[in-house]
């Protein structure tokens, strides 16, 4: 699977499509709401091209809705288009655009690795939860942050991979923020061998690389 510009690039046939890529009404829809949430975070951050990037998103709405309106059955999660749209030119520069700003890619999530997911998490919420020396507000964004965590594996097949992707990424940055902010080393360097170190080892290997570099990072900071 692509990053989400990318990938919606594909669905409308504006980009060369990968070898057996499929198509979801689901996964089309978060991947729309990810291309939101990141140029809403860069026109915030300043960005001045986003108000005119942002013009663009309803009309990609509308085409993802009509794109699967046919589905049979109505299956949200059915591969497949029902009626193949085209986008405009504006539409298509603004995607290509947002594609520029989040080159990765998004794997797609077997059930073993979303339960790990969820192992992980809850182990770190833990960990966080008994480290009186982290800052309070760390500690109450951690378990807000595990919480959504949950709701999204919850909700894996009506949210799909871009949505779990990014939570994940947020996670392994909560995680570098907790090691490098505690006065606790030894419970966190315990917690890097034991848990840490070998789940992100893991992802790394499964060549998920929208979450490399929060990941790398903290790979990197523990064993430093």
């Amino acid at each position: 699977m692509n990053n989400p510009a990318q990938y919606l690039l594909q669905l409308f046939e504006a980009a060369e499509r990968d070898n057996g890529q499929t198509f979801t009404a689901r996964d089309s829809s978060a991947a729309m709401a990810e291309i939101e949430r990141q140029a809403a975070m860069l026109e915030a951050g300043g960005d001045s091209a986003m108000p005119m990037i942002r013009r663009a998103f309803p009309e990609i709405w509308e085409k993802i809705f009509r794109s699967f309106l046919r589905v049979q059955n109505n299956n949200f999660n059915a591969g497949g288009i029902a009626d193949q749209q085209v986008l405009s030119l504006g539409a298509q520069i603004a995607l290509a655009q947002m594609r520029k700003t989040n080159p990765f890619s998004v794997s797609t999530f077997s059930e073993t690795q979303r339960e790990s997911a969820r192992t992980f998490a809850q182990e770190f919420a833990e960990t966080v939860k008994n480290d009186r020396t982290l800052p309070l507000e760390l500690r109450e964004y951690v378990a807000s942050l595990v919480v959504e965590i949950q709701s999204v594996l919850d909700k894996y097949e009506m949210t799909g991979d871009f949505v779990l992707a990014d939570a994940l990424n947020r996670l392994f940055a909560a995680v570098f923020m907790a090691e490098t902010q505690t006065r606790d080393k030894s419970r966190w360097q315990k917690f890097k061998e034991e848990k840490a170190g070998p789940f992100m080892q893991a992802f790394l290997g499964l060549a998920l690389p929208n979450i490399l570099s929060a990941a790398q990072l903290v790979l990197q900071i523990t064993q430093g």
